[in-house]
């Protein structure tokens, strides 16, 4: 395991030698990709390739830990109090993956879809993934890498929801409504689950 953070030395440097990384990045090499424990670790190799710890975490956040607000937001935790989970002993590069993948093909689509009246896919990103997992969960399909493809057929479901919850907070707040600050708020979550799940409603603060 990693050494305490409290030790004389800089947090990034026992990232970078940290076991479970070391052990990432082998696995990845052996998928024919490079994971970057390091920012720009593999800068000479193609970019479609090269693998960002950063962005792992982000996503491992949104889809794995259930957190798409803080995986956008609030990405310390990802290297600070969410690293172990994160970041686990049973983490492998497959597990890291699925969710990278499916993260890449929603980001294909927004940029294909994000203007005029679904600008507000700009800020949906990782409320995508999320819902995404919510879809899996839902259907009983694993949260493993040979199912991605299964996954990702549930987009336009996932897309409906966060579209669904995103109109439903704008009827509330009206004028106050903006998607930006709708997609930094717990509502867009809260709202997402209440359409997928069936849990109840939250209402919408208004603005002060």
């Amino acid at each position: 395991r990693r050494p305490p953070r409290s030790t004389l030395f800089p947090y990034t440097t026992l990232f970078r030698s940290d076991i479970v990384q070391i052990k990432l990045e082998k696995e990845f090499e052996a998928l024919g990709l490079y994971y970057e424990r390091k920012r720009k670790q593999h800068a000479g190799k193609p970019k479609a390739q090269r693998i960002d710890s950063e962005r792992c975490g982000q996503v491992a956040l949104a889809f794995y830990h259930k957190m798409p607000l803080e995986a956008k937001n609030k990405k310390a935790l990802i290297f600070g109090d969410k690293y172990d989970d994160i970041f686990s002993e049973e983490t492998t590069a497959h597990i890291l993956l699925l969710p990278l993948r499916l993260f890449e093909d929603a980001e294909g689509k927004r940029v294909q879809e994000a203007k005029g009246q679904n600008a507000w896919l700009r800020y949906a990103g990782y409320h995508i993934l999320y819902a995404l997992r919510l879809l899996a969960d839902a259907k009983g399909i694993q949260l493993d890498f040979p199912q991605r493809e299964a996954i990702w057929k549930l987009y336009p479901v996932a897309r409906s929801a966060v579209r669904k919850a995103r109109n439903a907070a704008k009827k509330q707040q009206r004028d106050d409504f903006e998607d930006v600050l709708f997609f930094k708020s717990s509502l867009a979550k809260s709202l997402m689950e209440n359409i997928i799940c069936g849990k109840s409603t939250p209402k919408a603060k208004p603005k002060e």
